[in-house]
């Protein structure tokens, strides 16, 4: 199979602690996983997530994300999109309730009004979602669609090390409904693509880019 993300051929490998079997690319570094659930399969596993923002310890982990991905680069009167909110949408209560700023949110599953199509947006972020897509890459092209000039769009996901041993004992993996696995280099590909440029990392998990 060729790679979902640049069209290089890939590499078929499998993982010992479960039979599952994904295609690597040694060009963009993109992983992908040949097992995907159903969309009644993966709601299940959703509904046993238990965050909410009485959490003090998830808030905390947001709040970081926000100060450092966020905050930065917005201006407070912008119009933002918080997509693949999830169940509880705790990321756009902290930024309504300790930063003053109203989020418009979107989850296929919880929250599916497509309304977030028609307007342009300063900012948008996606928190442990991007990881859960078939094909990120037309995900970051109808983001990328709807982003004003010098807008951001702020992810979350945990970067692999490009290791086939580190990745076989990941515990990132692990989890079904996780079927696709960035680099660094995978996503200044998807900006490339996209008239977009990483103006943030953490180099593990957090992004910004920026509409050029």
């Amino acid at each position: 199979m060729n790679c979902k993300i640049c069209g290089s051929k890939t590499t078929l490998i499998q993982i010992k602690h479960k039979n599952f079997k994904y295609h690597v690319c040694d060009d963009c570094e993109f992983i992908s996983s040949l097992s995907k659930l159903s969309e009644i399969e993966e709601k299940n596993i959703y509904e046993f997530h238990n965050n909410t923002i009485e959490d003090l310890q998830y808030v905390k982990y947001f709040k970081n994300f926000i100060d450092i991905s966020v905050i930065p680069f917005i201006d407070e009167n912008g119009r933002f999109l918080d997509f693949g909110s999830g169940p509880e949408p705790v990321l756009s209560q902290i930024f309504q309730r300790d930063y003053n700023l109203e989020f418009t949110i979107y989850d296929k599953f919880y929250f599916c009004n497509t309304d977030y199509k028609s307007y342009y947006y300063d900012a948008i972020t996606s928190t442990e979602v991007i990881e859960h897509i078939e094909y990120p890459l037309e995900t970051f092209k109808e983001l990328s669609s709807i982003l004003k000039s010098k807008g951001i769009i702020s992810i979350m996901t945990l970067l692999h090390s490009n290791d086939f041993e580190h990745f076989n004992k990941w515990w990132y993996n692990h989890d079904p409904t996780h079927i696709s696995f960035f680099t660094l280099k995978t996503f200044q590909y998807i900006a490339s693509k996209n008239d977009l440029e990483i103006i943030y990392t953490d180099n593990k998990r957090i992004i910004t880019f920026q509409k050029i």
